[in-house]
């Protein structure tokens, strides 16, 4: 998404690069005013959020959780370039052939058994065989709040997901919470926060049972490199060359440093200028 119909030039090249690689989806670039129209249209009741919401940033953030929601696909901020076709990503994350390595991947407490739930793809807790809705990691720190950009998202339209995201936002926003922090109200922070919860709330977790909506969904994980293959919390090493800030960036030298064969797209964190 982007303000307007024309896109600054340093982003050309790479929003081209999702027609280019995915040639069978239908690409959309949202703008400011085809955002709003769909929260008024198809989200009434989160527009007086979405309008009041401190910053465009905020209002940016949130109507990509709208987006996933009514048409489903993928989303990916205009600072990301693709590597690799999307299909053949969920294709290998439906045979399992990408794998979260770490056995200390954790989230939430069981309520019945009082476990601490590990999303290891190994182990009996995995999230469903049935690609719904794919959460990307960013880095292989539990610990980290901002582990899961919202710079890509997939997802099959009407996740309720995503509406359970939706109310976590509106309600921070009519209790004032995290107001003045973008991450916190509505981005990566947010999105980690709301995913804690609903791993707490339903617990059954090889077909997550929504309460209230009567239908079973998964939600699945792109391990850390796949989406992301440069960590911006923790890669300082690499922010010379892949962050599209540094007066050094080098986009092909970063892609040669950090990318692998399982790395379907990569973003250099631009600001938008």
């Amino acid at each position: 998404s982007w303000k307007t119909e024309d896109i600054p030039e340093r982003f050309i090249g790479w929003t081209k690069s999702w027609k280019q690689i995915n040639p069978d989806y239908a690409y959309v670039l949202w703008t400011d005013i085809s955002n709003r129209q769909l929260v008024e249209s198809d989200f009434p009741w989160f527009l007086s959020t979405y309008d009041n919401l401190p910053r465009a940033i905020h209002r940016a953030d949130a109507v990509r959780y709208c987006y996933m929601y009514k048409y489903g696909g993928i989303y990916a901020d205009i600072d990301v370039e693709a590597l690799k076709p999307m299909s053949n990503l969920f294709e290998r994350l439906r045979k399992r052939e990408l794998a979260i390595r770490s056995k200390n991947w954790k989230f939430g407490i069981d309520p019945v058994n009082q476990e601490t739930w590990s999303l290891d793809y190994g182990n009996k807790y995995q999230l469903g065989s049935d690609i719904d809705l794919v959460i990307p990691l960013m880095s292989g720190d539990i610990n980290l709040a901002h582990n899961i950009p919202n710079a890509w998202l997939a997802s099959k339209p009407g996740h309720s997901f995503w509406i359970w995201t939706l109310l976590s936002i509106q309600e921070k926003f009519q209790t004032n919470s995290h107001l003045h922090e973008v991450e916190g109200l509505t981005g990566p922070v947010a999105l980690l926060s709301a995913f804690n919860q609903w791993i707490n709330d339903h617990h059954e977790v090889n077909q997550v049972h929504v309460k209230g909506i009567g239908k079973k969904e998964t939600i699945s994980f792109a391990p850390p490199g796949v989406i992301f293959p440069y960590d911006w919390y923790h890669g300082n090493e690499h922010r010379v060359y892949c962050s599209a800030e540094s007066d050094s960036f080098n986009a092909d030298k970063c892609k040669s440093i950090v990318a692998n064969n399982d790395s379907y797209s990569i973003t250099y964190w631009a600001t938008p200028k």
